[in-house]
C-alpha cells in the first residue's frame, strides 16, 4: 500500500442503527476519494480488494453471505451497492416485529449482536418510550454468554401503544391487541416462560483480552505539576547485593519491554532512588523512593469512596462480583516532562517511568478519578481504589452489570487480574467485611479476636482497658509480644487492630517494634487513611525524631519500615504513655495464634540493600580515625552511645555546648551506633 502510505484508511466499521444508512453513504464517499486518486490506475479487482480491507471483518462476512459471482466481487461499485442496500432502512415494520422476539446472538460477538438488535428494534418502529426497554430485554435474554445464569420466571408483559403515547407502530391495532412479549416463550405456552441461560464459570475465557496485559485508561497523558521554590535533588545509585543483581537487571529489562520504564542517557534535573524489593515468591519489584519529589508535587485531590459511603447503595443486593485492576496505576501514562521527573538511578544507568509509578502523592487521586469516570456508564457498580464491585438484587441485574463492566473495560483498555476475580458470590470479602444478602457483616476472624480477649486477672490488666474514648486519630503501640492500634474519629473508636509478633520480630529493638506498630496500623487502616493526612500518636518519643530525619539516616531495618510508610501522608506525634491505653491494651491481650513467618508481611519488603554514604579510600579513613581520636567531643560521644548518659545531669562533663546539645536530644541514644573506624550519628562523621 505504498500509494496510501500517508493517507488514513477509510473506516468501514460503521455502527448499525438509525444513522447507519447515512454513515454508509459517507463511508462510500470516503472510499471513492483514494480509488479515484492514488489508486485510479489500478484494476477493478485491486480496487475491490481495497474496499474489502476497509470494510472490516463484518463487511467481508456479509459479502460472503451474498454468494456473489467472481465478477461481481471484483467490482467495487457492486460492493458499494450491496453495502448501501444492506444498511438502507426497511419499511416493513410487521416483518421486523415478527423477527424481534426470536432474536438470538448465535455466533455474533456481543458488539455485533447489540448492533443487530438495535437496527431491528428501529425497523419495528416501536414508540420511543418502549424502544429502550424492549432493546434492553432483547439484549439480555438473547445473549449466548454463559456468564448469565438465571431461570427467569417472567410473566408475559405486553406493550400497549395507548400506554406509550400518541405514536402508533405501523400496521398494529392499538386497542385490543397485545403487541409483543418481552421474552419469547420457549415452551410455547403463555404464563410459563422460563429463560435458562447457563453460568459460565470461566468468564475470563469469554473476555480473554480484558484479563491480559496492562491497559491504558482514556484521559490522555498525565502531567505532574510542581510547587514553586523546590530545587531538584539528585540521588546517587545505591549499591545492590551481588545475589540480587541478576534478577534486578532482568526486572529492568522486563519493565522496559512492557513499556513501563525507559532508559535515560541525557541529563535530568531530578534523580530519585530506587529499591529492589524481594517478594514472597522470590521475584523482585522495583519501588520508587520519591520522598523529595513528593514534597514538591502539587496534589489535585479526588474523593475516594469508603465502604461507609456505599453501604446504602448495597441494600437489598444478593449477588456480588469483585474485579481487581491489574497493575492499577500503570494504566495511566505520563507525559514526557513528568516522565523525566520520575527518573531513578540503577547500577546500569538511569531509567524513567513511562507509566504512573506507585508511591507518588498524586497516584491514588489520578487513578481513582479516571476509574470513577469510566464507571459512570456501568450500572450497579462502584470502584474503590483498584477494586471494582458489581452487585444486583437479582441474578439478571447482576449479570448485566458484569457484562457491561467487561465491555466497558474492553472499550477503555482497562485490564483485570484473573486470579483475583470473584464471580457471583453471596459471601464476598470486601474491605475488611463480608457482603451477604443479609447485609454487610464483619469478618468472623475479626469478631473472634475480640470475643476471645482474655479477661483481666490483675490490676495492671484491668487498667489497660480504661479510657477507651480518648480522642485522637490513630494510636499505636508495641509490646514484647504484640502490636496494637486503634482508629478514632470524633472521640469514638472506629476500628481496632492487633496481632502477635513473629519469632523474627520479637528480638527487634524497642524503636523498631514501635515503628513496626505504626506501619501495621496504617496498612491495616489503609482504606480509611490512604489519600488523607493522618496523625499517628505514639508513646515512644524517639520515633518522632526518626520520622523527621531522612530515610538514609537510619538503620537498614528502619529504612525498610519507613519506605513502607512513604505512600501515606503522615504526621507522627508523641503521646504520654498513660494516655495511650487503647493501643497498649490491644498489643498485650491479643488471643490470636502467632502468624507464620512472612504471613503478615506485605509481598514487597526491601531486603539486602547496601549503601555507602561517603566513599573513602584507606588514606581518608586513616585521617578520620586520627581526627576522631584527637577530638574530645567525639570521644565523649562514643562513650555516651556505648554506655548511655549518666543518671544525674550534674555528672555529665560540661565540655562543650555541642555535647550539651546532644544531651538534650537523648532520644538519639536508642538508634545511634558506633561503627569502626567511625561513629555515625545522622549524617555526621565523628
Amino acid at each position: 500500500m505504498a500509494e496510501l502510505e500517508h493517507l488514513p484508511a477509510p473506516k468501514g466499521k460503521f455502527t448499525l442503527g438509525p444513522e447507519c444508512y447515512q454513515k454508509c453513504l459517507d463511508w462510500v464517499e470516503e472510499c471513492e476519494l483514494p480509488l479515484n486518486g492514488p489508486l485510479a490506475s489500478k484494476s477493478k479487482a485491486v480496487k475491490a480488494n481495497y474496499v474489502l480491507i476497509w470494510t472490516g471483518k463484518a463487511g467481508r462476512t456479509y459479502i460472503k453471505s451474498l454468494n456473489l459471482t467472481t465478477e461481481e466481487k471484483g467490482d467495487p461499485n457492486v460492493l458499494f451497492k450491496k453495502f448501501v442496500e444492506w444498511t438502507k432502512p426497511k419499511s416493513n415494520a410487521l416483518t421486523g416485529a415478527s423477527n424481534f422476539p426470536r432474536l438470538e446472538q448465535g455466533d455474533l460477538s456481543l458488539a455485533e449482536y447489540i448492533d443487530k438488535a438495535t437496527i431491528l428494534c428501529h425497523q419495528c418502529e416501536y414508540p420511543p418510550k418502549a424502544r429502550d426497554r424492549l432493546l434492553r430485554d432483547a439484549i439480555v435474554i438473547g445473549l449466548r454468554y454463559k456468564c448469565i445464569e438465571k431461570a427467569n420466571h417472567y410473566k408475559w408483559k405486553f406493550i400497549n401503544s395507548k400506554e406509550t403515547g400518541n405514536e402508533e407502530p405501523t400496521g398494529t391495532d392499538s386497542s385490543n391487541r397485545d403487541q409483543l412479549p418481552v421474552i419469547r416463550n420457549r415452551e410455547g405456552q403463555r404464563g410459563k416462560l422460563v429463560s435458562i441461560v447457563e453460568r459460565n464459570r470461566h468468564v475470563p475465557k469469554q473476555y480473554g483480552d480484558v484479563f491480559q496485559g496492562i491497559g491504558t485508561l482514556p484521559g490522555g497523558l498525565y502531567r505532574i505539576q510542581l510547587k514553586e521554590g523546590y530545587n531538584p535533588i539528585q540521588h546517587p545509585p545505591r549499591q545492590v547485593a551481588v545475589s540480587l543483581k541478576p534478577p534486578y537487571k532482568a526486572e529492568l529489562e522486563r519493565l522496559t519491554q512492557l513499556g513501563v520504564i525507559k532508559e535515560v542517557r541525557e541529563y535530568t534535573e531530578w534523580i530519585n532512588s530506587i529499591v529492589p524489593v524481594k517478594k514472597l515468591d522470590g521475584s523482585l519489584r522495583l519501588c520508587l523512593d520519591p520522598k523529595d519529589l513528593k514534597r514538591a508535587i502539587k496534589r489535585n485531590q479526588w474523593y475516594s469512596s469508603l465502604v461507609d459511603d456505599i453501604l446504602l447503595e448495597l441494600a437489598n443486593s444478593k449477588y456480588f462480583s469483585l474485579l481487581k485492576a491489574k497493575s492499577g496505576y500503570w494504566h495511566i501514562s505520563l507525559d514526557k516532562e513528568s516522565s523525566y521527573l520520575t527518573t531513578f538511578n540503577t547500577p546500569w544507568g538511569k531509567y524513567r517511568w513511562l507509566r504512573l509509578p506507585f508511591g507518588l502523592k498524586v497516584s491514588g487521586d489520578v487513578f481513582q478519578e479516571r476509574i470513577d469516570r469510566e464507571l459512570r456508564s456501568v450500572p450497579n457498580s462502584v470502584g474503590i481504589v483498584d477494586d471494582i464491585l458489581c452487585r444486583g438484587n437479582e441474578e439478571t441485574t447482576h449479570d448485566v452489570a458484569v457484562i457491561t463492566l467487561l465491555e466497558t473495560a474492553r472499550v477503555n483498555n482497562l485490564t483485570f487480574n484473573a486470579n483475583k476475580f470473584v464471580f457471583k458470590s453471596q459471601d464476598c470479602t470486601f474491605f475488611g467485611g463480608n457482603l451477604t444478602p443479609a447485609g454487610y457483616k464483619m469478618d468472623p476472624k475479626e469478631v473472634q479476636a475480640i470475643t476471645e480477649i482474655k479477661p483481666p486477672v490483675n490490676l495492671q490488666d484491668l487498667q489497660s482497658f480504661l479510657g477507651l474514648s480518648k480522642a485522637s486519630n490513630i494510636q499505636s503501640d508495641a509490646s514484647n509480644k504484640g502490636l496494637g492500634a486503634v482508629l478514632l474519629q470524633d472521640d469514638k473508636p472506629v476500628i481496632y487492630a492487633s496481632r502477635v509478633l513473629t519469632e523474627t520480630e520479637q528480638p527487634y529493638s524497642n524503636i523498631e517494634r514501635e515503628l513496626l506498630s505504626v506501619v501495621f496500623a496504617l496498612e491495616r487502616f489503609h482504606h480509611y487513611v490512604y489519600g488523607y493526612t493522618a496523625t499517628v500518636q505514639t508513646d515512644h518519643k524517639p520515633l518522632v525524631s526518626v520520622w523527621k530525619e531522612s530515610i538514609v539516616c537510619n538503620s537498614p531495618r528502619l529504612q525498610r519500615l519507613l519506605l513502607r510508610l512513604s505512600q501515606y501522608d503522615v504526621n507522627i506525634e508523641y503521646l504520654i504513655g498513660k494516655d495511650n491505653v487503647v493501643a497498649d491494651a490491644l498489643s498485650r491481650v491479643s488471643p490470636q495464634p502467632k502468624p507464620k513467618e512472612g504471613e503478615d508481611e506485605e509481598d514487597f519488603i526491601p531486603v539486602h540493600m547496601l549503601k555507602e554514604e561517603i566513599p573513602a579510600d584507606s588514606t581518608r579513613v586513616g585521617d578520620f580515625r586520627r581526627a576522631t581520636a584527637e577530638d574530645t567531643i567525639s570521644g565523649l560521644l562514643m562513650q555516651v552511645v556505648a554506655n548511655g548518659w549518666p543518671e544525674l545531669k550534674k555528672d555529665c562533663p560540661p565540655t562543650s555546648c555541642r555535647l550539651l546539645e546532644l544531651q538534650r536530644r537523648d532520644q538519639r541514644r536508642e538508634w545511634s551506633t558506633v561503627q569502626r573506624p567511625s561513629t555515625h550519628c545522622s549524617n555526621e562523621i565523628a
